[in-house]
Parts: structure tokens; sequence; C-alpha cells
């Protein structure tokens, strides 16, 4: 929910900062905070999410080699360095 708020922040404030006197690059104004605080949100949700991903993924690949041998892992992985 939190991705649909913050990208619903960002269209809602697009519009208005592209259009007209863009005098939000020189004084701060309330759109240009409401676009900031969207963008912020949108970040840290897709941030946490990918993380969480990788954690997965990762945890999924140590499963599947667990059975596997040495000389299997290092063909796999390409380097041994990396195990």
């Amino acid at each position: 929910m939190d991705i649909i708020r913050g990208v619903s922040n960002i269209f809602t404030t697009t519009m208005h900062l592209d259009n007209g006197l863009q005098m939000w690059r020189y004084f701060p104004s309330p759109k240009l905070k409401k676009f900031q605080e969207g963008y912020n949100i949108f970040k840290q949700a897709c941030t946490n999410h990918i993380y969480q991903a990788f954690d997965e993924i990762k945890v999924h690949i140590e499963w599947q080699t667990q059975f596997i041998s040495f000389s299997a892992k290092i063909h796999f992985f390409g380097n041994a360095k990396m195990l």
C-alpha cells in the first residue's frame, strides 16, 4: 500500500511542478514537499521489497547448493572465492 501512496503523491504533484513557473527550484513549496515525501515513501518501500527478495533468493540458492559437490559449486558460481 505504501508504494501506491508514494506513486500517487508523485503523480499528483508532478503536473503542478512541471507546468508554469518553476519557482520550487528556488523556494520550497508544499507541492515539492509532497513530491519528496512520495518519492521517499516509494523508494523506501521498493528498497525493502528488493532486499527481502534478495534474502529469499539467497536462502533458496543456499538450500539448493548444500546438496551438490564442491566442484559443482565452483562450476556453478564460476569462482571459488565466492564460496
